[in-house]
């Protein structure tokens, strides 16, 4: 009996290890893609980026202003905290994240007046 449950220990054990050995190999692929991101890739990004607020700026609402102005404030937030990609091509689209922003929820300039120093 110890000898099977000895077993089934050793061979869950390499299943665990092929797995880890499987996504540390993926993980070094993600991380080296990231890495040679280069600054036209990056201009691209930010290219698709003006786009999307574009659509969104002209897009109907059908009733959930705030859902939308909030979901650009959360893009915002990720566009603004990638200080690498920032420090290459700037903080050009700031002013568009917000004017989607304000437009669809007026209430929000308030909010940042009050924040703001």
């Amino acid at each position: 009996m110890k000898r099977f449950t000895l077993l089934r220990i050793l061979y869950y054990l390499s299943l665990l290890s092929a797995i880890v050995f499987l996504q540390m190999a993926t993980l070094r692929q993600i991380k080296a893609s990231v890495e040679e991101s280069s600054a036209a890739e990056i201009q691209r990004q930010d290219r698709t980026t003006s786009l999307r607020l574009q659509l969104l700026s002209n897009l109907p609402n059908f009733g959930f202003r705030n859902l939308v102005s909030n979901w650009v404030f959360l893009n915002f937030l990720q566009y603004f905290g990638s200080s690498d990609e920032r420090n290459t091509v700037g903080y050009s689209l700031s002013p568009e994240f917000f004017e989607v922003i304000v437009d669809r929820d007026p209430g929000f300039k308030d909010n940042i007046c009050r924040q703001t120093p």
